[in-house]
């Protein structure tokens, strides 16, 4: 199987038990919403904050590294274990001694006991990652998608009962640690590797120098897209941070959860085809124009039937954060179509480009937020709007051209989303402006028109991607009958 089968395969996989996975535990998490209060989101959206950014440090970015390297050996595999499995346990015990003072500085001691909890993700993660990595640089998605799949089931199973019996924030966390448990478990199952007592610095070395100018970036894009949630619960509250926490996980759902899928599979793959340029130049093509397909309709879609949504879906204790999702489902566009740059930088071993754009981010989207939140969580989703661009276009043209390609080959690639998106929010508004103000009728009616509107559009001006993806479907099926 050639590496466009393996990907179109892995895409289909792995879409298929993501998009199961993630319907059945955004459910229970639209439930949680109707039982939990803003305030639980808020502590938890400060929690997990922290133990992520401390997550990047002990990872040193060996998972990208390894990923990246093409010649892998097993004294390499067993190097990184034991150097991140020390690390990791390391950072638990820094983030234990740290928990207190963060807990002074947001004055809530409750803070603290959540964060020292949810750390012991970082000894669980330590286990997790070769494996991982190993079914990555095999192209073998689905299975790293069916571990992620079992265990956010059981998880979200798990935090439901807990909120219902009122254990409040405390659900979140349990879940989050028995899904990283199970998950782990499972990665095992499928990637059959178990660590040897093997450790040679030097092995690892080289690989430590590229995989930290690539945690560098990522820890620093990672404290600049979440500094918001930083700046919310500090100047404005637990409370305040739960509305807007909640506005930002859902205006960037569509890009969160195919962001994930879509990363796991390009970096791998964009990483083999390194060294042929032209082939590298189609496939950044041509999932970027997949990304769209999906994510702009998804995106202004829920930008337009953001209050109906949240009236009915959350329920009216969550109407104050209908105008930030508003602005926030703005911003989701480009940020869908970010998600491949840096990837396709980091297979070229670009890691130090990356890094300046990060700085730039880390230092500039802090001070916006900051300006922002004295007009509450509204002026923070409009600080995104204002600086994010700033951002995306200059790393746009700098991926563009380190591919040969021109701004209007990249625009014209993604005409036909465009396209469809233009005529879904014709009709939808025009369903809107004519229908019963019934907040029911409003959203059942809206999201059926659009997704019959878009459709439709598609079916007449998309066909060569239609055609081409149904033979590949059918390519992959007589491929499979042989084997």
């Amino acid at each position: 199987m050639n590496i466009k089968e393996k990907t179109i395969k892995g895409v289909l996989g792995l879409g298929t038990y993501k998009g199961i996975g993630q319907a059945f535990t955004w459910i229970f998490f639209i439930m949680l919403a109707r039982i939990l209060d803003p305030e639980d989101f808020g502590l938890m959206a400060l929690s997990i904050f922290f133990i992520n950014f401390f997550n990047f440090i002990g990872e040193f970015g060996l998972s990208s590294a390894l990923i990246q390297k093409q010649d892998l050996d097993d004294v390499e595999i067993n190097s990184s274990f034991w150097f991140m499995a020390f690390f990791n346990g390391a950072m638990y015990v820094i983030i234990f001694a740290l928990s207190y003072p963060i807990g002074m500085f947001y004055n809530n001691e409750k803070l603290a006991i959540l964060i020292q909890v949810l750390g012991i993700n970082f000894v669980i993660t330590s286990f997790r990652i070769i494996p991982l990595c190993l079914l990555a640089k095999q192209l073998e998605f689905v299975k790293g998608a069916r571990a992620d799949f079992y265990s956010n089931v059981v998880s979200s199973i798990l935090m439901y009962v807990l909120a219902l019996l009122g254990f409040g924030v405390w659900s979140l966390i349990a879940g989050s640690i028995l899904q990283n448990i199970f998950s782990t478990a499972l990665m095992y199952y499928y990637c059959p590797w178990w660590p040897r007592p093997v450790f040679q610095f030097h092995k690892i070395k080289k690989m430590l120098s590229f995989g930290m100018s690539v945690n560098a970036s990522k820890i620093l894009l990672y404290l600049s897209d979440n500094s918001d949630n930083l700046i919310v619960g500090k100047v404005l509250g637990e409370k305040s941070l739960g509305f807007y926490n909640m506005s930002f996980v859902l205006g960037t759902m569509p890009i969160k959860k195919t962001g994930a899928i879509i990363y796991h599979i390009i970096f791998p793959v964009f990483s083999q085809l390194q060294n042929d340029g032209a082939m590298l130049r189609r496939y950044f093509l041509k999932t970027n124009k997949y990304i769209a397909l999906f994510a702009f309709p998804t995106t202004i879609g829920l930008l337009m039937i953001s209050d109906s949504f949240v009236t009915v879906v959350l329920g009216e204790k969550w109407i104050s954060m209908v105008l930030p999702l508003k602005i926030l489902c703005g911003i989701g566009v480009m940020k869908a179509m970010s998600i491949t740059l840096t990837p396709l930088l980091y297979s070229k071993g670009k890691a130090n480009l990356i890094l300046k754009f990060s700085l730039f981010s880390a230092l500039i989207l802090p001070i916006a937020f900051y300006a922002g939140a004295r007009f509450g969580i509204t002026g923070v989703a409009i600080a995104w709007v204002i600086v994010y661009p700033l951002i995306f276009f200059p790393l746009l043209r700098f991926t563009l051209k380190e591919e040969g390609l021109s701004f209007y080959d990249y625009a014209a690639n993604l005409s036909d989303s465009v396209m469809g998106t233009i005529c879904m929010v014709a009709m939808v508004a025009l369903f809107q402006y004519t229908a019963s103000t019934n907040d029911y009728i409003q959203l059942i009616g809206s999201c059926f028109i659009g997704l019959l509107s878009y459709s439709i559009v598609l079916l007449f001006i998309s066909k060569e991607t239609v055609s081409e993806f149904r033979n590949t479907l059918f390519s992959l099926r007589k491929r499979e009958i042989r084997t």
